[in-house]
């Protein structure tokens, strides 16, 4: 089984069309919504720990050495966490850092960026960068309610304020001590994480880097085929 989780501002109807093309193959599938996204309720404290119990409440009951996690983003980071925590039959990173590299997200919480990253833009720029020109608007317009939220700036600023440094610095040694193998999948041409922070992360955790070629940060719109079809390298 996989499971899909979603980075921020979006849901999990991101992986609409990569979940297409793994359920053609037969592929059993799970895209929550992040709490705070979606049709999923918000969290009273955004951390990374009550993000990690949510994400346990949803695979209650499920084999870990059954799932294979794909996570982006920030989803990328709950995934990462998770099996550490858990183990995993295989977990892929999409354009998700691993590591002190979170630090400088963590930064945009201060007092005066916080303003600039989530109050002045609130991710409408951050997802037009995110894909391709011919895509852009048919994105804007599918998260436009999420965006128009005058209350989604600020969820976005405690999610960034509650990322836990200490915890992400020790994730990459967890994850090698567990053995659960590990893809870096990174759009070429991503603005938000660039591809040298893909050869960090990967060399950090001991983990394969595939590069999808001209894609941005949401991979999984820019090039659906070739992202469904590195999952299905990891899962053969």
């Amino acid at each position: 089984m996989y499971v899909l989780l979603h980075g921020l501002p979006v849901d999990g109807r991101i992986w609409e069309p990569v979940a297409s093309l793994l359920r053609m193959e037969g592929a059993t599938l799970l895209t929550p919504d992040l709490p705070g996204h979606g049709d999923s309720p918000s969290l009273d404290c955004p951390d990374l720990r009550s993000f990690g119990s949510w994400l346990d409440r949803q695979l209650e009951g499920l084999a870990p050495e059954r799932l294979h996690l794909v996570g982006h983003d920030f989803g990328g980071l709950v995934l990462a966490d998770r099996a550490a925590r858990m183990g995993a039959a295989s977990l892929t990173l999409c354009s998700t850092l691993v590591g002190l590299g979170w630090a400088p997200v963590r930064a945009t919480a201060l007092p005066l960026a916080e303003r600039l990253f989530y109050r002045r833009y609130g991710g409408r720029r951050w997802l037009a960068a995110g894909v391709r020109a011919d895509l852009r608007e048919g994105l804007l317009a599918r998260y436009k309610a999420q965006l128009a939220d005058p209350a989604y700036p600020e969820r976005m600023r405690e999610i960034a304020a509650g990322l836990p440094l200490r915890r992400c610095a020790r994730l990459p040694a967890e994850l090698r001590a567990r053995g659960v193998p590990t893809l870096c999948l990174w759009g070429g041409a991503d603005r938000g994480f660039p591809l040298p922070a893909g050869w960090w992360t990967a060399r950090s955790l001991g983990a394969r880097l595939q590069v999808l070629p001209g894609a941005r940060h949401y991979a999984m719109l820019d090039a659906p085929e070739a992202f469904a079809a590195a999952l299905a390298g990891v899962t053969s």
